[in-house]
């Protein structure tokens, strides 16, 4: 179900981030913020920093099923994001948003 913008203004929402892990296997990680908006422009606000969200981002928050929500740290909407190796410049880039993948 898609959501609109407007809907998720002061909402939870729970970025589920996935990635390869280093020895190969799969790893993912939760995080969970508000979202908040500046300027028409939409951020994912969290502990530690803000993260726009670009538009193709929330062209893809769904409303999160009931059954996983304790997974979603209480979160009714979410979105997924795979996570690759990125550029020094790009790592630089991120540790200004505050998030860190959980154990780094």
């Amino acid at each position: 179900m898609n959501v609109t913008s407007a809907e998720l203004i002061g909402e939870r929402l729970a970025l589920v981030l996935m990635r390869v892990g280093q020895a190969g296997e799969d790893d993912w990680a939760v995080l969970a913020g508000r979202v908040s908006e500046r300027d028409g422009t939409l951020f994912f606000d969290h502990e530690r920093g803000s993260l726009e969200l670009v538009p193709e981002w929330v062209s893809r928050i769904r409303v999160a099923d009931p059954s996983i929500r304790s997974i979603l740290l209480g979160a009714p909407y979410m979105l997924s994001l795979k996570v690759g190796n990125v550029s020094d410049e790009e790592a630089a880039a991120l540790r200004k948003t505050g998030l860190r993948w959980p154990g780094t």
